[in-house]
């Protein structure tokens, strides 16, 4: 199925019809791929396929076609060849800069974020120590979020990693940045700004873009 739509969308049904063979024989490595287990081996099958029509179809599907391909990371037997798989796939987004180039950096921003998330969601609030790099974690957690356009719900807040920060002198105004963004409207956001826009401004805020979200 994602071979015959990524080709379709790219070429047309015309083109499906000529490259049917081909496009069978993809099916069926990467079935071959799926049924061993050989992750690596599939993101790399996908990968180099995807290359080859990313230029020709919309923004909507080339993120679509490595957000599949992302999901690949999470399927990895060990954190080695989830490692392997993240370079992967990392080193082929960043490959050609100049095609599409905002929409590869969303699609690693997005990547980040989730990353970053799941890590943060492994600390309890029965914890009685949570490591302190935890905090510098939550904090880029949380200017990612602020910074993505279109994300506007996450949970963050549900986090003892990321409540943490509520205590601590250096960190305690990115939470509440946090809180605003999610539980409150623009008029809190402009008197954040009015008494910390040096604050965002370090952490490369820009507050046309927050205004704008």
């Amino acid at each position: 199925i994602f071979f015959r739509n990524v080709i379709g969308d790219a070429f047309g049904p015309e083109t499906i019809k000529v490259a049917e063979p081909q496009v069978a024989r993809l099916c069926i490595e990467a079935q071959e791929c799926i049924l061993a287990g050989r992750w690596v081996d599939l993101a790399t099958l996908l990968l180099t396929s995807a290359e080859l029509i990313t230029a020709r179809v919309s923004d909507k599907d080339f993120e679509c076609i490595f957000t599949v391909i992302c999901i690949l990371v999470t399927r990895a037997g060990s954190p080695v060849e989830a490692l392997e798989l993240a370079k992967l796939i990392s080193a082929k987004i960043i490959q050609q800069p100049d095609d599409k180039p905002a929409l590869r950096l969303k699609i690693m921003s997005r990547e980040y974020f989730a990353f970053l998330s799941k890590y943060l969601a492994t600390f309890s609030a029965e914890e009685l120590h949570i490591p302190n790099d935890s905090k510098e974690e939550a904090v880029r957690a949380i200017i990612e979020f602020v910074k993505f356009p279109d994300m506007f719900q996450c949970d963050l807040l549900d986090m003892p990693a990321v409540n943490q920060l509520e205590k601590d002198g250096k960190y305690s105004l990115i939470l509440k940045l946090l809180k605003i963004f999610l539980t409150d409207r623009l008029d809190a956001y402009l008197d954040f700004h009015s008494a910390n826009s040096t604050l965002l401004k370090s952490y490369g805020l820009v507050h046309e873009d927050c205004i704008t979200k």
